[in-house]
């Protein structure tokens, strides 16, 4: 199909290689954003390769030249959402350093992340619709989740959880509570803040240490206000 559309073939025109690569990248980038917007807005089945092209303003040679279809732009969406949430697991599950605490902050500047992140929205819940729609990407989905799990698993200090409690268990369950909070709170369009915090807390009455529980359950309810707090309207705040 790279031949279709003259206006991305590389020596077109006399234009150099560089200028025509640094063209072809823009335009790949228009219409990813302009799929992201309209996935976001009207949802992804109901958003045609004609949309994504008047939106992105380029042509149906110039869309084909870098997409196969409107799948593949979503899985270069998927693709390139993924490690922004991979910096956040990085920048707080350190093994040599991260505890139970540094794994509450984690879920919250996720959730942060993903509230904040258009890009990182969309691709999370195209992940979540390709692992049920495909099994192409239900493996893809079950390895970020094994990533996420295992990061988790090994940021946990033993001394953080009871004795009948195994890592991946705790691992589990907070994966588990992550996802869950989100769908739930979308789909309500509530704080997804607030649903973390209660979730922890039951979740920290099964995994915690008794002599731990109290401060741990103060170190969840800062943090929700800290995040809340972050993400209050005036109207929530008056």
């Amino acid at each position: 199909m790279r031949g279709d559309s003259p206006h991305e073939t590389p020596l077109h025109a006399g234009i150099l290689p560089g200028m025509a690569q640094s063209r072809a990248e823009a335009t790949r980038q228009r219409i990813i954003d302009a799929a992201v917007i309209l996935f976001a807005e009207n949802g992804y089945a109901d958003t045609g390769l004609n949309d994504i092209t008047a939106a992105a303003k380029v042509t149906t040679g110039a869309f084909y030249y870098h997409f196969a279809s409107k799948e593949s732009v979503a899985n270069a969406i998927i693709r390139e959402g993924w490690p922004k949430a991979v910096e956040v697991l990085e920048r707080w599950l350190d093994p040599t350093k991260a505890g139970l605490e540094n794994i509450v902050v984690m879920t919250f500047a996720l959730s942060e992340l993903l509230k904040r992140d258009k890009f990182v929205w969309v691709s999370n819940h195209l992940n979540q619709a390709f692992g049920q729609l495909s099994e192409s990407g239900r493996v893809e989905f079950k390895h970020k989740a094994d990533t996420f799990v295992t990061r988790i698993a090994d940021a946990i200090q033993p001394s953080d959880i009871r004795d009948d409690v195994t890592r991946h268990e705790v691992g589990n369950s907070v994966w588990m509570i992550v996802h869950g909070c989100h769908l739930l709170s979308d789909a309500l369009e509530d704080s997804v803040f607030q649903r973390l915090s209660h979730s922890w807390r039951l979740l920290l009455r099964a995994i915690a240490p008794a002599e731990s529980l109290p401060y741990f359950e103060q170190f969840v309810t800062r943090t929700a206000a800290q995040y809340g707090r972050a993400h209050a309207t005036p109207e929530t705040t008056g």
